[in-house]
C-alpha cells in the first residue's frame, strides 16, 4: 500500500517537472460547402506561428495545436516571407482566452480576395467551441 503511495505522489512530483503542458489548445477545421475550385490547403497563424492547414469538407480536419490567450486567427492561401507583415483584409476569427478546444468552420465568402475559394468566393471563419461542457458557436 505504501509503495503504491508514494509511486502516485512521486508521479505527481515529476509530470509537473517536465513542462508539459496539461490544457493545450487544439483545433481542427472544417469547410463547409467548398465551390469548385476550392483550395485544399491554406495557411494559418495564431499571431505567434504559422502553419499550413488541410481544408476538408466531408469529415474534420486534423487536430492542429494553436497558442493560447486571447488570439485571432487568420488564414491566407500564401504564407508571407519572415518579416512580411499578414494581409490585413485576411480571413480572421477571435478566440476567447477560456476557449480551450475548437473547431474552425470555413465558408465561402465572396468579400474576401486574400484567401480565395474560386476566382469570386474566398473564405469567412467561425469558431465553435467543442468543448465537453458547452457546444455553440462562438
Amino acid at each position: 500500500m505504501h509503495f503504491f503511495t508514494l509511486l502516485l505522489i512521486g508521479t505527481c512530483l515529476i509530470i509537473p517537472a517536465t513542462g508539459l503542458e496539461t490544457a493545450a489548445r487544439t483545433c481542427r477545421v472544417l469547410f463547409l460547402a467548398p465551390s469548385d475550385g476550392a483550395p485544399e490547403k491554406l495557411s494559418l497563424s495564431d499571431g505567434r506561428s504559422i502553419q499550413d492547414v488541410e481544408l476538408p469538407s466531408m469529415n474534420l480536419s486534423k487536430v492542429y495545436a494553436i497558442a493560447g490567450g486571447k488570439i485571432t486567427l487568420t488564414m491566407f492561401a500564401v504564407k508571407p516571407a519572415t518579416g512580411i507583415p499578414l494581409p490585413a483584409n485576411a480571413s480572421k476569427a477571435t478566440v476567447a482566452e477560456n476557449l480551450v478546444d475548437l473547431y474552425l468552420l470555413v465558408s465561402s465568402n465572396s468579400a474576401n480576395s486574400i484567401a480565395p475559394c474560386a476566382s469570386r468566393s474566398s473564405l469567412r471563419m467561425r469558431t465553435v467551441s467543442s468543448e465537453g461542457r458547452c457546444f455553440g458557436i462562438i
